[in-house]
């Protein structure tokens, strides 16, 4: 073919998918991936309308809250000097009859505690205290809540309904949000059809809009088609990324034009998995089969979608030792399955994982390429799963 021949054709001529040899390690891939990902672009939300997003920047107080002395609980606002050595038994009579305060309401002028209900008698002009309150006891001071300029959520952060709120009733009426949107292309007829759906799945839990859409069919021109990235900030297919005559989806996505391509992955499993560009968006081929396409997201997918979204990195589950010994081949990176049984983290095994394991456990390791495995007792710490019912 000649210098100007159509990138589709050349596809078309191409040998069905072979990885690319060596294999590239899961480290090396997990930086080459990153390099192409940049935070996207933020917008300025109204915090009591909030849907989800990660903070772009530190969320400020932006005055004291509250901005003055306020009832801490439904009482008398009293002056704390008029109730000493007050009791059940010697009361003390105060020289007019308090002011009634609603939680949240400022205090009237000279009081500085709130007493209960029962602590006070009134018979007409009569007002008797029988409890001694300290000075703040039942009040908010001014800046209890939080005190101007100091942090209220870090740049990262998840932001959801709860942290909302919160931040609503700080004052913050207005944060700035970054929220990736994820278009997931899943190739028909490979693997378990419900993998496609597991993954969106996935992606929405990590906090992505998603839209989900289905290749038409099999063929290579279907899944060319299929790959499109306008009004998304990064596409994932799920299918089709293998060696078999039917797997199209990586010479649909050099036909598409992705560059730089890289496929085939020191990773087990999901070691089919690819990635490259389009037109600037980041592409994640992930392969049909649930655990390796969950690997694949795990390993590779999150990382993505993290530095899209700008967000901090996940916390860990509780640390605990490993119930028994995982071995490994070294030289690939291994995803672990691991559930919390006894006081200590059982894994699964390493490599290839079934649906039931998937369903069971609580959260993951990471066995690095250069490791043979983990000693059983080790400490360890693994992430969370986020499909899990735990």
């Amino acid at each position: 073919m000649g210098r100007n021949a159509d990138p589709f054709m050349l596809a078309l001529a191409m040998p069905s998918q072979t990885p690319d040899v060596p294999l590239i390690d899961l480290e090396e891939a997990r930086r080459r991936l990153l390099a192409l990902c940049a935070p996207v672009v933020a917008r300025e939300a109204v915090v009591a309308r909030v849907e989800d997003g990660f903070l772009a920047q530190d969320v400020l107080a932006a005055s004291d809250a509250p901005v003055c002395d306020v009832a801490a609980r439904d009482g008398f606002a009293c002056a704390s000097l008029e109730l000493v050595g007050a009791s059940a038994f010697t009361p003390a009579f105060l020289s007019a009859s308090p002011a009634w305060v609603n939680v949240g309401e400022p205090l009237p002028e000279a009081c500085d505690c709130v007493l209960e209900a029962g602590c006070v008698d009134i018979h007409g002009p009569v007002v008797a205290a029988h409890y001694a309150a300290a000075p703040g006891e039942g009040v908010l001071r001014a800046g209890e809540d939080a005190q101007a300029g100091v942090v209220l959520a870090s740049a990262g952060a998840r932001m959801n309904a709860a942290l909302a709120s919160l931040l609503h009733a700080a004052g913050l009426r207005s944060a700035s949000l970054r929220r990736p949107g994820l278009r997931i292309v899943v190739a028909p007829g490979h693997g378990d059809p419900s993998t496609g759906a597991f993954v969106c799945a996935l992606a929405q839990a990590a906090g992505a809009r998603v839209d989900m859409r289905v290749a038409a069919g099999r063929s290579l021109e279907d899944m060319r088609a299929a790959l499109d990235v306008s009004g998304v900030d990064a596409l994932v297919s799920v299918g089709g990324a293998g060696c078999g005559e039917n797997d199209f989806t990586v010479s649909a996505l050099r036909a598409a034009g992705v560059q730089p391509l890289r496929h085939g992955l020191a990773l087990s499993p999901g070691g089919h998995a690819a990635f490259g560009v389009l037109w600037g968006t980041p592409v994640l081929a992930l392969p049909g089969r649930p655990d390796a396409a969950l690997a694949g997201w795990l390993f590779l997918g999150l990382n993505m979608f993290a530095a899209l979204a700008g967000a901090q990195e996940a916390a860990s589950l509780e640390a605990a030792p490993l119930a028994r010994k995982i071995s490994s081949a070294p030289g690939v990176s291994e995803l672990v399955l691991v559930r919390m049984e006894g006081g200590a983290w059982s894994p699964f095994g390493a490599g290839a994982s079934p649906l039931s394991a998937i369903a069971r456990a609580h959260g993951y390791l990471i066995v690095p390429a250069a490791s043979e495995g983990m000693a059983a007792g080790a400490l360890v710490a693994p992430y969370a799963a986020s499909w899990s019912a735990r």
